[in-house]
């Protein structure tokens, strides 16, 4: 069993933590609220390189079991044979 100064303890560190989480939401609120539209813009931008950046790329080519060799169509000239 946990004690009575145990539970105070326990009781103190949680409502400090809590207090600690709230200013942050509430400081951080009050500095989105004092932002400039050229800042927001600024933002995005920065989002928005972030996004394109790290968007995965599709791969040029899918090599399979045969190889790059097996990808690729016979030149036209060698798939009619010797003339």
């Amino acid at each position: 069993m946990i004690g009575g100064r145990q539970w105070s303890g326990m009781i103190a560190t949680v409502s400090l933590r809590l207090l600690y989480l709230i200013f942050g939401q509430v400081l951080g609120l009050v500095l989105l609220l004092g932002r400039t539209s050229c800042t927001k813009d600024v933002e995005l931008l920065v989002l928005r390189h972030e996004v394109a950046v790290l968007r995965p790329r599709q791969p040029e080519t899918t090599l399979g079991l045969g190889g790059p060799g097996r990808l690729r169509r016979p030149h036209p000239v060698a798939a009619q044979g010797p003339a």
